[in-house]
């Protein structure tokens, strides 16, 4: 019998405390306190993972993979199906984890180096739950803190082909781009005001129906629900309620396409005329708001620090919110040479849309190939919270955007552009940019501000 994982799944009881150290690569880790370590081999770091206490957050992780630390049996390093390794983890005495994490995990701002692990430990001091590896980590723990002393109740996630559902066919987050291409003199950006925090206050929980195929029912009387559809448009449509991925074409008139909605969104589609076939999927009873005591915690450490410690606090508060979604099937990399059994270890139940048995793409050139074995983590995911969130931000970005549409240049995440100023919507704050272009989707480049997805302009743009 399967056991089955709530959410926030345990309460802590000891808090961990660490010193960080930063290594470079080159020899040796510098830690918060100035202190160099020298090392050799993995075997140097391990040991000085345990007898320091420390976490360490390192410029490369694959160089670990030449130092060989697959082959020791009590580590386990972490990878996407493409190959990028994720983390580092060591088990020794007494069954003690230490992490090792990359900089990028962190990079709430362009720190580097020693000075990275100096702001990391102004964050943990402001937060005052222990030292934590990475930021997602930082806010489960914080979560978790408020959990137990407000007494809320547990929350349990749906069913495995429903997260599958809700992970594959669910809206992601608007980058509708209509003015890609543009060059300007001005145009006026808007943003929302903690827009994924806020609509993250209230979530679907409790008892949840299975919806069978064939039932065309539109259970008004539950909460919410998300469900497979097809949908077919009128004429003059132009921005779509539901955002699916690029290349469908959403609100060609008579054209019908396949989606999966919420019930917020099914009723925008019924208000614009639209004809929407339901199907199977799920719902829920009711809406819980536990997670207001959360965000109003993490927004109020937000809005007492410092300026070093500010960038960090936002992408702790995002990273808590995607945690939710986060992937569930992780591959392990191990070393070819275990028995073949060992190294496949696919649970058949899971889909497999990848290979799961293949060389890590960033070590092809290394002497001794290293394959993945695919790991389900069921961490108590409540992915229907972390894509409820999603939808809600799309919706009131729609809402602004199509009144708008005329206007639009992009939706972006929780942000618009438009060509002339609007009378700013409650709840939004407006930027005035000069000298604006929009090279490709979701790229802004103003005298205010740059923003290059992929850190830097495509060759063709140069």
């Amino acid at each position: 019998m399967t056991k089955r994982i709530a959410w926030p799944q345990y309460y802590e009881r000891a808090l961990p405390y660490r010193t960080y150290a930063y290594d470079e690569c080159e020899g040796q880790l510098i830690t918060e306190h100035g202190e160099l370590l020298p090392y050799d081999n993995w075997n140097d770091i391990t040991r000085l993972m345990h007898d320091k206490n420390l976490i360490i957050v390192s410029e490369d992780l694959t160089s670990y993979i030449d130092m060989g630390c697959v082959e020791d049996p009590k580590t386990k390093v972490m990878a996407s199906a493409y190959g990028k390794i994720l983390s580092i983890s060591n088990r020794g005495f007494h069954n003690t984890i230490r992490h090792i994490v990359h900089e990028q995990s962190w990079n709430g701002t362009n720190q580097i180096g020693n000075y990275l692990i100096v702001d990391i430990r102004k964050v943990m001091d402001h937060c005052k739950v222990g030292d934590r590896q990475t930021p997602s980590v930082l806010g489960r723990a914080i979560a978790r803190k408020v959990w137990q002393e407000n007494f809320l109740q547990w929350h349990y996630p749906v069913a495995r082909d429903i997260q599958r559902a809700l992970r594959d066919f669910s809206s992601t987050p608007r980058t509708d781009c209509p003015g890609m291409g543009y060059k300007g003199e001005e145009a006026w950006e808007y943003d929302l005001n903690s827009g994924y925090p806020n609509h993250f206050r209230s979530n679907p929980t409790g008892k949840s129906v299975r919806i069978l195929q064939g039932d065309s029912d539109d259970y008004k009387e539950y909460a919410t629900w998300f469900r497979k559809c097809t949908i077919q448009y009128p004429e003059g449509i132009r921005f779509s309620p539901i955002y699916l991925p690029k290349g469908v074409n959403t609100t060609a008139p008579g054209h019908k396409i396949d989606a999966w909605i919420w019930k917020e969104e099914y009723e925008e589609l019924q208000r614009i005329g639209a004809i929407v076939q339901l199907e199977e999927g799920i719902a829920w009873t009711k809406l819980t708001d536990n997670n207001s005591f959360v965000m109003d915690t993490m927004l109020e450490l937000k809005g007492t620090c410092n300026g070093d410690v500010l960038a960090y606090m936002k992408r702790i508060i995002l990273a808590y919110i995607g945690r939710f979604a986060m992937q569930a099937d992780i591959f392990e990399v191990v070393d070819y040479c275990k028995p073949l059994s060992e190294i496949i270890g696919v649970d058949l139940s899971l889909p497999r849309p990848r290979d799961t048995h293949r060389p890590l793409l960033n070590m092809s050139h290394r002497p001794k190939p290293y394959y993945f074995k695919l790991k389900s983590l069921d961490k108590g995911g409540m992915i229907h919270w972390q894509r409820y969130t999603i939808m809600k931000t799309n919706m009131t970005l729609y809402k602004v955007g199509i009144v708008h549409s005329k206007e639009l240049l992009m939706m972006n995440f929780d942000s618009i552009l438009l060509r002339s100023p609007i009378k700013t919507p409650r709840g939004w704050k407006e930027e005035h940019l000069t000298n604006v272009e929009i090279p490709y989707a979701r790229a802004l480049i103003s005298d205010q501000k740059t923003r290059l997805p992929g850190g830097r302009l495509p060759e063709k743009l140069r």
